[in-house]
């Protein structure tokens, strides 16, 4: 695999060039992916922590605007009470596949900030995968920085 990379690179730029390109371009996609995702876990986790937990309701789903009308996947808009009394309604920023999507109607626990409840999660959240992603991109930062030695070697 080392070789045939090797070649191709070879053929498109001149190895001064060739090995830096490749290795730094996984690194700056790794890193990128790696901090868009701990950024995300990371609000996640800390509005669970300090957070302030309000029983919410599915009021509809919403289909994805560049889908087409037969969508697999829609955006759960739910609403909750806060805790001084406002009403909130908003639609989740995670689309779900239909057939695992909570019913309109069905409760959900919704985690949210009382100085600022526009900074909310749901319980499912997307954690897990904001957890992976995070791990991918480190992955890929390794990837590039391994290539980047063994091709400068």
């Amino acid at each position: 695999m080392r070789q045939v990379i090797e070649q191709i690179i070879e053929q498109l730029l001149p190895r001064s060039v060739a090995v830096w390109v490749f290795p730094a371009f996984l690194l700056l996609i790794g890193a990128y992916l790696c901090r868009q995702a701990l950024r995300a876990a990371l609000r996640t986790r800390g509005l669970r922590r300090h957070g302030v937990a309000a029983a919410g309701t599915v009021v509809s789903l919403e289909r994805p605007e560049n889908q087409q009308l037969e969508s697999r996947l829609c955006y759960p808009v739910i609403t909750w009470d806060t805790a001084d009394g406002r009403r909130m309604k908003k639609t989740s920023p995670l689309a779900v596949r239909r057939e695992k999507a909570p019913q309109p109607g069905s409760g959900i626990t919704v985690y949210y900030l009382p100085s600022d409840p526009a900074q909310w999660s749901t319980y499912g959240g997307g954690s897990t995968v904001q957890w992976v992603a995070a791990a991918a991109g480190a992955a890929l930062c390794v990837w590039g920085i391994a290539t980047g030695l063994q091709l400068a070697l």
